[in-house]
């Protein structure tokens, strides 16, 4: 198989490089040299250099339980989304469960609105839901899910 440098996109030819030790250890963000891998960034650079295989079955099912279960219990969306794409969940699964993250998401901070609201009246806070992640952090978790899937349809066409 051929690999194709992760910063770049060339063809790896001969030994990857690596950014650090970490990477070398990982293998799955290849560099076609030194060049490449000091300017390697994990940030930028998350889609390994082979897409992992999806997963189906009772694997599916788990890792989407995981992933709505960690949306609920307030995980920033990005990197559930990197996690679960890395570990094989489908894509367009993933999509769904960040717009019924979003949905709720929103509710909650409509809800703790409407308390502050009860509290400035009333001179109680109770804040129900307290979700902080904002629609920012969803739109983040989304341009991911683009991001892999341009990968997935430029890898198809090597």
């Amino acid at each position: 198989m051929t690999l194709r440098c992760v910063v770049c996109g060339d063809m790896v030819a001969g030994d990857a490089h690596y950014a650090d030790a970490w990477e070398r250890s990982r293998k799955r963000s290849p560099c076609c040299g030194p060049g490449c891998a000091s300017r390697f960034d994990p940030d930028r650079h998350w889609i390994p250099a082979v897409l992992p295989p999806p997963v189906d079955g009772d694997e599916r099912t788990r890792l989407r339980t995981l992933a709505r279960q960690r949306l609920a219990g307030l995980d920033l969306p990005r990197p559930v989304v990197r996690e679960l794409l890395l570990a094989g969940l489908a894509p367009d699964t993933l999509r769904a469960l960040v717009g019924e993250g979003r949905a709720a998401s929103a509710a909650a901070r409509a809800e703790n609105r409407a308390g502050f609201l009860v509290w400035l009246l009333r001179g109680r806070l109770r804040q129900q839901h307290p979700d902080q992640r904002g629609d920012r952090d969803y739109a983040d978790a989304e341009a991911d899910l683009d991001q892999w899937d341009a990968a997935a349809a430029a890898r198809a066409s090597w």
